[in-house]
């Protein structure tokens, strides 16, 4: 069973939320916070109370009446042989229609009216549910009879003639007693729909009280998972060895709990409760109630048992697993339902990159709010694997960009963490949702020329699709030894989002002597010794202008030369700098020692650092 279309008309932020369309397999929800993805898994549950859309153009004037239902439509699609199963469990009899060649023959052709939907591989089932807000609520079959199978003759207003069927004693067949009419709600199609709604399981993002219940018999948990423990209990009691198999999946995705049991506590009830000691141990005193544990594991608990013991393929609807589970319990969690309960549906709500990639969902919505109203859009899962492997391609990760409302690119994790601060410290403005993301293959732009062209290339690619990668603001690259013209070129080819640094790259606007000074001190070889930044300073002079870090070498150069700081290698000076100094003791390491030395200037020596904050500013202001 799964759902297989949906749409949700006045509730909460939805209006009309448009017919979705849901397959087998994983379903993937994603949206910012407060975008509706939780108001919609509430009523893909087909059980809430109406609360009516509100917005101006609902409600036009103050004066202006709400429609107080709030309704659904969706088609329930089931295999012949799960219907037959269903049939058989129950308790009474159930009606099908007789089609219009069949009537005044009797019961003789009734088997073969009902085989007419027992035969089919796949069965689709049209309901309608509307609620009103005192919690009436009416489901229905939205097409009779039997949605679409048969044609029949109708005696009456709404009335039908249907075959009156009983399941056998030992539930192995049907037997059809008579030819009645009767109202078309007696419908087998709406006893089979309802059946389906309670195979519908949600689980929110929120603490449930699933620590304590009565003692019972039933092994059927029940929407909220209120009797968690009794269930557990009976199948602990029942079925040692499935109870054994759900304690080594909770294993599985949580490696510090042994083992998790039910027992007995006063007035007739039962508590779950959470060995982390091993149970060979029998301090059963050591372990933690239910009650008293993460939030995330009587979660899990209940998921776990309804996948498997369930005898029938169901609808599982997640809310924010990220948000009661540790990432990688949660990332377990979805592989384990892939891999061995593939049979189920699972519809779920994220705003993780994490839950997205595990998932692989077969099907990809965003949800947006545009205005007072929730807006859906179906990605195109395999555009979005193709996104992930552009982001590969230049060592991002979709957790790098998902979620932010624009990017600026820049050439590496340094000028990530380096340009933030100058962002932070001397612009004093916040990002507001923008985030500054790397390039992490940085040797892609330092050895080959053209190597910058290919990287635009893909994150045209990226950034072009109105999917899960949001808008790219600007490029920020290092001008290396770029002409004029190559620049030029880019900067067209880039519609003029693409920035290069006046200077080689971002190391040149840290050789401030001051500045290394004060870092070099702080390391253990330097730590018993008097270096002055004159010294630094001299040393730079004197081979600054080599033919190691300039194409065309000086004899000696000035440390404040606007053409020596905008040539030179600055990483290279860096490298061998840190390694006379320290007699090869130390190594310059990029992402550490750069931003000491962003975090010196930016304190003591802004002024340095003021054509970078130009060029930001300039970027996040426009």
């Amino acid at each position: 069973m799964q759902i297989s279309t949906f749409q949700l008309q006045n509730y909460k932020s939805y209006r009309d939320s448009g017919e979705l369309q849901f397959s087998s397999g994983f379903n993937v929800l994603v949206g910012q916070n407060n975008a509706g993805k939780s108001s919609l898994l509430e009523s893909l549950s087909l059980n809430f109370i109406a609360k009516p859309h509100r917005s101006l153009i609902t409600l036009p004037r103050t004066t202006s009446t709400v429609n107080p239902s709030s309704s659904a439509k969706a088609v329930l699609s089931l295999t012949g042989e799960e219907l037959k199963d269903l049939l058989l469990s129950l308790e009474g009899p159930f009606f099908v229609p007789v089609p219009s060649e069949f009537r005044g023959h009797g019961v003789k052709n009734g088997h073969e009216a009902l085989m007419r939907a027992l035969s089919l591989s796949w069965l689709d089932l049209q309901t309608k549910l509307v609620t009103t807000p005192n919690n009436a609520a009416t489901f229905t079959p939205d097409h009779f009879p039997s949605h679409g199978l048969y044609h029949t003759q109708e005696e009456g207003p709404g009335r039908v003639n249907f075959y009156v069927f009983n399941p056998n004693n030992d539930r192995t067949d049907f037997t059809c007693a008579q030819e009645v009419a009767n109202d078309t709600s007696a419908d087998f199609g709406l006893a089979a729909a309802s059946y389906l709604r309670e195979r519908i399981y949600s689980f929110k993002a929120q603490r449930f009280n699933l620590g304590v219940s009565q003692v019972g018999t039933n092994n059927v948990l029940k929407p909220d998972a209120g009797n968690l423990p009794e269930v557990l209990s009976v199948l602990q009691g029942s079925n040692p060895n499935l109870f054994a198999k759900f304690n080594e999946y909770v294993r599985q995705i949580f490696p510090t709990v042994y083992l998790a049991s039910v027992r007995n506590i006063p007035d007739y009830k039962l508590e779950v409760i959470i060995w982390t000691e091993n149970p060979a141990s029998q301090r059963d005193d050591l372990a933690v109630p239910l009650a008293e544990s993460g939030t995330g594991i009587g979660q899990v608990l209940a998921i776990l048992y309804v996948v498997l013991t369930s005898r029938y393929s169901r609808t599982i609807l997640i809310d924010e697993p990220n948000s009661f589970l540790h990432p990688a319990a949660a990332r377990k969690l979805i592989e384990i339902l892939k891999l061995d309960f593939s049979q189920h549906q699972y519809i779920v709500a994220t705003h993780s990159p994490e839950i997205i990639k595990t998932t692989d969902p077969s099907t990809l919505f965003m949800v947006r709010m545009d205005g007072r109203e929730s807006k859906l859009e179906r990605l195109d899962s395999n555009d979005v694997k193709d996104q992930g492997r552009c982001l590969l391609e230049v060592g991002a990760r979709l957790s790098d960009v998902f979620g932010s409302d624009e990017i600026v690119w820049v050439e590496g994790d340094t000028e990530e963490i380096c340009f933030g601060l100058i962002v932070r410290d001397l612009l004093k403005r916040p990002l507001l949702g923008r985030a500054i993301v790397p390039v992490r293959n940085v040797g892609e732009l330092e050895g080959k020329r053209h190597s910058a062209r290919v990287i635009w290339d893909i994150y045209s690619q990226l950034t072009q699709s109105n999917a899960l990668v949001p808008p790219a603001i600007a490029f920020v690259f290092d001008k290396e030894q770029r002409t004029e013209k190559e620049q030029a070129d880019l900067i067209q080819r880039s519609n003029g989002k693409l920035k290069f640094l006046s200077r080689r790259m971002y190391e040149n606007y840290l050789l401030v002597p001051q500045a290394l000074q004060a870092t070099l001190l702080t390391l253990p070889s330097f730590q018993n010794t008097a270096l002055t930044a004159e010294e630094i300073q001299e040393w730079l002079e004197r081979n600054g202008g080599t033919q190691a870090y300039l194409d065309k070498p000086i004899d000696r150069i000035d440390v404040t030369s606007k053409s020596w700081l905008e040539n030179v290698h600055g990483a290279k000076i860096l490298q061998d700098l840190f390694a006379e100094f320290s007699q090869n003791r130390e190594e310059y390491r990029k992402t550490l020692h750069s931003v000491q030395l962003t975090e010196w200037l930016i304190q003591h020596n802004p002024s340095s650092l003021d054509e970078l904050k130009t060029l930001l500013a300039s970027i996040l202001i426009s």
